[in-house]
């Protein structure tokens, strides 16, 4: 049994990181970005994780009846979130003073925040949804729970690798400067190649 789980444990963990690498990307330039609080977005790509997990689990049973060809629609989500902080990079930041931000406002921020890295992510993970899906579709019923588990603890490695990297000396600066139009440019490209059907694309649009 114990072999049993570390198998499903290391079967998971090298699924998740073959599909997610370009997620691990989004984090860093979201991070970088300064438009959306740090703990927001990991908050919400672990959200986006256990929601594709979460669905790819109830859909397993039924995978060869399911397979959503239609998620290719979900690249205009980045497509319009990078035209958004695009159009945000020209304009000059408000300097509020320390502690204005409480309130109604700081909440509003935090919820388009999350939105928009939430759903930025979730259309970016169509291909590691088809591969969750197959990966619990051929696990036995028993060790589900632990390939969901090992998906969500990734996630939350990733956000930490993405805050490792951001938050580094050497890196913090650069990033920053490159991120205020690099993530719009980023974001765009990310939905133009989920829109498109090419020989690379699991889920394609029809």
């Amino acid at each position: 049994m114990t072999a049993q789980i570390a198998a499903i444990i290391a079967a998971s963990v090298v699924t998740f990181v073959a599909t997610s690498m370009d997620n691990l990307l989004l984090l860093v330039g979201f991070r970088t970005s300064d438009s959306i609080r740090p703990g927001i977005i990991g908050l919400a790509y672990i959200a986006t994780v256990a929601t594709v997990s979460g669905v790819a689990l109830a859909l397993a049973a039924v995978a060869d009846d399911v397979i959503p060809f239609r998620l290719g629609y979900l690249g205009f989500a980045p497509i319009a979130i990078g035209v958004y902080h695009g159009v945000m990079a020209f304009r000059t930041p408000k300097v509020q003073p320390e502690g204005t931000e409480a309130g109604s406002g700081a909440k509003a921020a935090d919820a388009t925040g999350f939105v928009s890295v939430f759903f930025t992510m979730l259309a970016n993970s169509g291909d590691s949804f088809l591969v969750f899906m197959a990966l619990l579709g051929d696990t036995r019923s028993w060790l589900d729970g632990v390939v969901v588990s090992a998906l969500v603890t990734m996630s939350v490695l990733w956000v930490r690798i993405a805050a490792a990297v951001t938050e580094h000396p050497r890196l913090r600066d650069p990033l920053r400067g490159f991120a205020r139009f690099g993530l719009p440019v980023l974001l765009v490209c990310v939905g133009l190649y989920i829109l498109l059907d090419t020989p690379t694309d699991v889920v394609g649009a029809p």
